[in-house]
């Protein structure tokens, strides 16, 4: 199932490119070929169509106001906007006007698919570089009314222990309209109130939020996270200094994590944590109070207790990871992890592959960029387990590292792109044989092969 299209025009190497992404979407390539480009420019669109929730990062900045509309949902948000702010002017207590908006959700159709647009000034704090280097770039996310992913997350239920926290009990589009009220600090009494403030800061807004609303949270784990995660207990440490926009985010969900001990009840899946928890981290992240406030340790099964940067490196590299299963992750997220194999043993890296599995089937959208041979080739052992007779699948799961048949991914579910180093990006997902191409692996370890019986003839073995 396609979430959106992306369009990519002069952004480093690339000259254009066109992506289609989909619940799982990979990204393999060699190095400075511009995968985390591609990625952080998605995240930076992607984050104009969440659905706001209180207490989240920052749903409004400068990077979401840099988003640029099409012409007609851009009529449409200004049309439904100046009627509320007019409905508004009769009224007297704002909960009739969150009423009134939520009710007007159904007026809001459109004949085109919706279009969102980042151009140079949007695109230089995603990837910390100045608009002069990308001059003449964009990024283009096309969506249409129909493809949203709370569709996926209906579609793709898993067993009941592993089911995310509200997902057989709430729909995203739901939690929308319940947390209108939080997301935005409305004004108790309409009566004497400045009408043009009213729908610059309260009505436009939630119009707007209506209409784009397709993804719950959007978060994402950047390459840097390590570095991040040793330097979030100090508060006067400022990231817009030294790291791109997911960083600087990245790093306001850890400084989040530790205010919090439970985000919200419909929130997290525990047994996934769980699986994280037992089978790669041996131990947990937990929240400590202090008298300054919370701090982040790592609590290992040995009975251990320490603060982040005393950690192991895979812990602090997938520590963050850990907390957002904990508390945040719901069906309808999108997350993206830039090299989540980072620091992993390739048996940590068949569980990783396995756990993503899992978040897909239970309707956590996932953008990976990758250069492990062990992500891939276990991405494509899931995906050939789908095809596999439904008889069989029990038998064949114990082979597998989870032994849970409910990772296996279906082949529409699934999408791989492969980056080249002349700027070209081709998609990698072979659709007969249903497997992802890692071919860009695949002659370096010929060569490796290859070399070591030259080695053995130079040294007079034959």
């Amino acid at each position: 199932m396609e979430l959106f299209k992306i369009r990519v025009k002069n952004l480093g190497r690339i000259k254009e490119a066109a992506l289609s992404i989909r619940p799982l979407t990979v990204f393999c390539g060699p190095n400075n070929t511009n995968k985390t480009w591609v990625a952080n420019a998605i995240y930076g669109l992607a984050r104009r169509l969440q659905m706001p929730v209180a207490g989240w990062v920052e749903h409004s900045d400068s990077s979401i106001d840099a988003v640029l509309f099409d012409s007609e949902t851009a009529n449409l948000i200004d049309q439904e906007a100046s009627r509320f702010v007019a409905l508004a002017k009769n009224l007297s207590e704002h909960t009739d006007l969150v009423d009134r908006i939520r009710a007007g959700e159904g007026r809001l159709r459109r004949t085109n698919p919706l279009r969102l647009r980042l151009e140079s000034k949007g695109l230089a704090p995603l990837l910390f570089v100045d608009e002069r280097d990308v001059p003449d770039a964009a990024v283009e996310l096309t969506v249409n009314d129909e493809q949203r992913t709370t569709e996926h997350a209906a579609r793709c239920p898993v067993a009941e222990e592993l089911t995310l926290s509200y997902s057989n009990r709430i729909s995203p589009s739901a939690l929308f309209s319940a947390r209108l009220d939080d997301a935005y600090i409305w004004p108790s009494e309409l009566s004497g109130i400045d009408f043009d403030t009213l729908d610059r800061d309260f009505v436009r807004p939630a119009v707007a939020d209506l209409f784009l609303g397709r993804l719950g949270k959007v978060v994402a784990f950047p390459a840097e996270r390590k570095a991040l995660t040793e330097l979030c207990r100090d508060p006067q440490f400022r990231a817009e200094d030294l790291f791109s926009l997911s960083g600087v985010h990245f790093l306001k969900l850890l400084r989040l994590f530790a205010r919090v001990r439970r985000f919200d009840p419909r929130f997290g899946s525990e047994p996934i944590a769980g699986i994280l928890e037992e089978r790669i981290l041996d131990g947990r992240v937990v929240l400590e109070e202090t008298p300054a406030g919370g701090r982040w340790v790592y609590q290992s099964n040995s009975g251990g207790r320490f603060e982040m940067p005393a950690a192991s490196s895979l812990v602090r590299s997938l520590g963050g990871f850990d907390a957002y299963l904990r508390l945040f992750a719901a069906p309808g997220d999108l997350i993206l992890i830039d090299e989540p194999e980072m620091n992993a043993h390739p048996d940590a890296q068949l569980v990783l592959a396995e756990i993503l599995g899992l978040l897909v089937n239970s309707g956590v959208n996932v953008i990976l960029t990758t250069h492990s041979p062990y992500i891939i080739d276990h991405i494509n052992n899931l995906l050939g387990a789908s095809n596999v007779p439904l008889q069989k699948q029990d038998e064949l799961a114990k082979q597998f590292k989870l032994q849970r048949k409910e990772a296996f991914l279906k082949s529409a579910d699934v999408a791989g792109y492969l980056f080249g180093e002349q700027g070209d990006v081709k998609l990698a997902f072979n659709a007969e044989t249903q497997t992802i191409d890692w071919s860009t692996f695949g002659a370096v370890s010929e060569q490796v092969t290859n070399l070591y019986p030259e080695i053995l003839s130079a040294s007079g073995w034959e």
